[in-house]
């Protein structure tokens, strides 16, 4: 487990480095989002802080690899937790060398009274709307991904597997709200002539409209893969052939959003195309920033061109920024709010002996076991060392597939907040129940030795 996190951290690091990098690259005349005159780039004092972010860059990334390692030495609950932390300190601290050597960088230009490139404006192509009108989207390539969200969200209420019930109602909002963005994407005048920018607006719209199917067919086909893998004989090569299929799914959407954009740079490289002055970038917390009341769109493309970020002068990302914060909210409620409350009403999990069976029920899971098939019944407060092998665990309650260094593989039923626990060796493998309540706990095991004994 713990080498399958650093496996994610080492991905998380390559992707923000990368980022960062480019976010800071020379481009179209600038260098930290910061216009450079092209004979001020032969001047030792821009080389300078150019040499020195470059060096600063290199020790933020190896610092974040090495901040990785930690994590084969934890618990991997605490491995866990040390990712959240190790990913939101990562994402925090990223910008600090852009921010500090524009800062320099741009106090140099001042000094040194280098002109700024003007802001240019075009006049709107009113005849795109006309022509963007009669475009016909491919609504078919994300039937695929909403097929595979709907079959998720029914099998993971059959099996009671109301995370990922949860991550497949949220995926399908997700596709949901992309789609519909990327139906109505606004138009963009790149330059004078119309044929242009109705030839560029196309290709945006079917490369982004590809890029987000396969990326949401990716998402859609791990969690599908999760679901189904759940007491399957062949969980370990599904599971890893649906990760190699979503990796080359994800390269590939990566790849089409780098296509648009190097096309869309040769297609513009003898025409004039607007850029920003300097004062309406800046660089925050979580990279650069653009705000300018004069531009009015709200979602623009980011210095980089990979990606689209928000015009921080208009109402509407203000809206954006509270619908992001509150759909995490109601995620983190479900996870962890909702188990939570249920536990402390003891609604959370149930034990029940019906019928010469041993039953333990939840909202999140559910199992019987027959007194049958019981070889051996055990009762305990101390687990030991574990680990999860496929299932959930979100402190609240743990349940799926799990092995333990005293029991050995074994399937868990359980409200993680109470420390009594009935393990269960049966024929068909070991299970280790409880309820919300640790002396019904006691009671039900005590009550099925009397009943078990000869």
């Amino acid at each position: 487990m713990n080498y399958f996190i650093v496996a994610v951290m080492g991905i998380a690091a390559a992707v923000v480095a990368y980022q960062i990098r480019s976010d800071a690259k020379e481009r179209n005349g600038q260098f930290l989002l910061v216009s450079i005159p092209a004979y001020a780039k032969e001047l030792d004092d821009y080389k300078r802080i150019k040499a020195q972010y470059k060096r600063a860059w290199q020790r933020q990334t190896i610092a974040m690899i090495i901040s990785m390692l930690p994590v084969l030495f934890l618990d991997s609950l605490i491995a866990m937790i040390y990712l959240m932390l190790w990913f939101g300190a990562i994402i925090m601290t990223g910008y600090w060398p852009m921010r500090k050597y524009r800062k320099q960088l741009l106090a140099l230009k001042a000094e040194k009274q280098w002109p700024s490139q003007e802001t240019k404006y075009l006049q709107t192509d009113l005849r795109l709307t006309v022509k963007m009108q009669n475009y016909k989207d491919k609504t078919i390539r994300f039937l695929c991904p909403l097929c595979l969200n709907t079959m998720t969200v029914f099998v993971s209420v059959q099996y009671h597997h109301w995370l990922l019930f949860s991550c497949a109602v949220l995926m399908i909002v997700i596709l949901l709200s992309g789609c519909w963005w990327l139906f109505h994407l606004s138009n963009e005048t790149y330059s004078d002539e119309h044929e242009l920018n109705l030839l560029l607006n196309r290709l945006k719209r079917n490369q982004f409209q590809k890029a987000w199917s396969y990326l949401t067919l990716a998402d859609a086909l791990f969690l599908f893969g999760i679901t189904i893998s759940f007491d399957h004989p062949l969980s370990f090569w599904l599971l890893f052939g649906g990760m190699l299929l979503v990796m080359l799914l994800v390269a590939d959407g990566i790849y089409t959003i780098f296509h648009f954009q190097k096309t869309k740079e040769q297609m513009l490289s003898h025409h004039q195309t607007a850029f920003s002055d300097d004062q309406c970038w800046t660089v925050g917390w979580l990279g650069p920033v653009y705000n300018n009341p004069y531009d009015p769109r709200l979602f623009i493309s980011s210095p980089n061109g990979m990606q689209m970020t928000l015009n921080h002068a208009k109402p509407g990302a203000k809206w954006f920024y509270y619908g992001i914060a509150a759909v995490i909210i109601v995620i983190m409620g479900g996870i962890f709010g909702y188990p939570y409350y249920l536990d402390q009403n003891h609604a959370l999990s149930h034990l029940t002996i019906e019928n010469d069976h041993l039953c333990v029920t939840s909202p999140f899971y559910e199992k019987t076991i027959a007194f049958e098939e019981i070889t051996n019944i055990d009762w305990t407060d101390d687990l030991g060392n574990g680990q999860r092998l496929l299932g959930t665990d979100t402190i609240i309650y743990q349940t799926g597939k799990y092995h333990y260094d005293q029991y050995g593989d074994c399937e868990l039923y359980v409200a993680g907040l109470h420390k009594s626990y009935i393990v269960v060796s049966a024929n068909e493998g070991v299970y280790i129940v409880n309820d919300d309540d640790e002396a019904r706990t006691k009671e039900i095991y005590e009550e099925i030795e009397r009943m078990m004994a000869p």
